[in-house]
């Protein structure tokens, strides 16, 4: 007889706090679990799985031929953009490795810090032995080698080998930087507006150019997806400058480059950047047909633990006292009162929130039916690492357009921000999006990978990798 009393009481343990300080990561979890540097993919990749950090992948190895490559040409190379970029520039800033976000506040799931298995790997995988093939005669003074656009399925290890090829990087590439594509655009548009406010007359694009070439020669972008017509229309100029002058590019996406900004507004005038992007990248597909978030090792908490569904709590009634009894366990009883984040000029008061423990109670109206955006749910999640989400409804791609699109930027930026999110929602995350009319488009592509995220979201590994102690 299925007990949701009992059920809740495992939740409980489940939740309960930590003495210490929560903070985040300092980059993606896949970048954690092995040091490559000075090797080349190829041998780093192998060493993961004799250590039985990853499956061996046959799909997967491919990839690497023009990672290695790209990896060697980078020895010794130097954009000549760089060297003629302002050493001036008014936002220049210290190298950036990655992307973190950093929270403080209360503890977190005690149990996420037990052992866990690493992935098992194949048996007697085979050894990968993928030759380095230059790219490009690119080692010399400003002739850039050829980057690298990776897209696939989601889940099917994209990120991974995008994060190991960076690494290896180190001692290799002086300046590089990893960052999520959609918080790279943001940035963009916050520095152009910024240099506009400084009194900067005239074009602000190629003063951003030379800034960022003096940040870095390597970029490497995760979740390269366009569905905004300001960037797009800006992105064959900034990208266009960028190589041109010596940067090199390696990104995944969900997307090949020709379905990029598919049924966007003004999409022909895009078009020159797509075929720009082919000519500048080496485009390769990481055709899979394994989720690698779907590995039971990545369900160690079971579903329903922090993503509650009528159907896993035998109605809504149940699973609502379920949430809130989950939410009083791990604020203990510490006095809530609103918090208002200043996003920009804009105040939104966070009205249910425990600042000391660093958790945030909402709704989904407030979430995703309000004028919110990327830049929103970063301000969220630098202030709380956890996320109580109320109501995630089921919703159509027909009319419920706008609210499917933040709710996929909210789940990036949490996962990205390492945030930890518990919700109640109609639905499990494959049975929420309604296709009622056959509507396709970048959000039905892009909500795949919200689905991949919010299952890897609920388990263990992503929890236990995305939380530790404070020394």
């Amino acid at each position: 007889m299925f007990s949701w009393s009992r059920k809740l009481a495992s939740h409980a343990a489940l939740l309960a706090p930590l003495r210490g300080r929560f903070v985040a990561g300092a980059g993606p979890s896949h970048a954690r679990l092995f040091s490559s540097a000075t090797k080349r993919p190829t041998q780093a990749y192998n060493d993961m799985v004799r250590q039985g950090l990853i499956q061996y992948d046959a799909q997967q190895v491919k990839l690497l031929a023009p990672l290695d490559a790209l990896h060697k040409d980078m020895h010794g190379y130097v954009p000549a953009g760089a060297a003629q970029a302002s050493s001036s520039s008014s936002t220049a800033t210290t190298q950036q490795s990655g992307e973190s976000s950093a929270s403080s506040g209360g503890g977190w799931f005690s149990s996420m810090f037990s052992s866990s298995k690493a992935a098992s790997p194949a048996a007697s995988p085979p050894q990968t032995t993928a030759p380095p093939t230059s790219t490009a005669a690119a080692t010399s003074l400003g002739a850039p080698p050829k980057g690298v656009y990776m897209y696939g399925g989601v889940g099917c290890g994209k990120s991974m080998l995008m994060d190991l090829f960076y690494d290896c990087c180190e001692g290799v590439v002086e300046k590089r930087r990893r960052v999520h594509f959609h918080s790279f655009m943001l940035e963009v548009h916050r520095k152009m507006h910024e240099l506009k406010q400084s009194g900067h007359h005239g074009d602000p694009l190629p003063q951003l150019v030379d800034d960022y070439l003096q940040e870095a020669t390597l970029l490497c972008f995760d979740e390269f997806q366009v569905t905004d017509v300001a960037d797009a229309l800006i992105m064959r100029r900034l990208f266009g400058g960028l190589i041109d002058k010596g940067m090199i590019m390696v990104s995944t996406s969900n997307r090949e480059p020709d379905a990029l900004y598919y049924n966007g507004i003004q999409r022909h005038l895009f078009l020159p950047f797509i075929e720009y992007l082919k000519q500048v990248c080496t485009v390769v597909c990481l055709d899979s047909d394994v989720d690698y978030r779907l590995f039971e090792f990545f369900f160690g908490s079971g579903d329903g633990k922090v993503f509650l569904t009528p159907d896993a709590y035998n109605g809504v009634s149940k699973r609502d006292t379920a949430f809130r009894d989950l939410h009083s366990s791990l604020v203990e009883g510490v006095p809530r009162k609103p918090v208002t984040l200043n996003v920009q000029g804009r105040a939104w008061t966070i009205q249910d929130a425990c600042e000391t423990k660093g958790v945030a109670r909402l709704s989904f109206d407030d979430l995703c039916l309000q004028p919110r955006g990327a830049i929103d749910y970063i301000a969220l999640c630098d202030k709380f690492h956890t996320l109580f989400i109320e109501g995630i409804p089921r919703l159509s791609l027909s009319n419920e357009f706008n609210a499917i699109r933040r709710l996929i930027n909210l789940i990036d930026v949490c996962y990205e921000a390492k945030a930890k999110i518990v919700c109640t929602a109609a639905a499990s995350p494959e049975a929420l999006i309604v296709d009622e009319g056959g509507v396709a488009g970048d959000e039905s592509f892009a909500f795949d990978r919200t689905v991949s995220r919010l299952r890897e979201m609920q388990s263990q590994l992503y929890l236990k990798s995305h939380v530790k102690l404070a020394s």
